[in-house]
């Protein structure tokens, strides 16, 4: 059993112990080179542009909400609603905009 092993090591091992791939003439160490080039996101801009429009109108509900709460001399079951709602909206939009990341960042090697 190979315990510790260096990169010179783990070379020559696989060199010796594994299979010769067969010759194709349609394979070439370039591979990557001549690959298309990645395509731009189209709509991400798009994308931007609707958090963006999100974000200010929650803002805005937000200080509405906080304005007439503090004019109000009570809490009513409205209030409770309209937290409620104004709390679960900020969640699923922090979520959706980080969501695409953080799946991104665990399926990179």
């Amino acid at each position: 059993m190979i315990n510790n092993i260096d990169d010179n090591g783990l070379k020559e091992l696989f060199q010796r112990e594994l299979p010769k791939a067969p010759e194709n003439p349609w394979f070439t160490r370039k591979v990557m080179n001549r690959l298309p080039e990645k395509e731009p996101k189209v709509f991400s801009w798009i994308e931007y542009l609707s958090y963006a429009i999100a974000i200010v109108g929650l803002v805005i509900y937000w200080a509405i909400f906080c304005r007439d709460l503090k004019e109000a001399a009570t809490i009513t079951m409205q209030d409770v609603v309209s937290y409620v709602a104004l709390t679960t909206a900020g969640f699923f939009i922090a979520i959706s905009f980080v969501a695409p990341n953080v799946k991104r960042w665990l399926m990179e090697p």
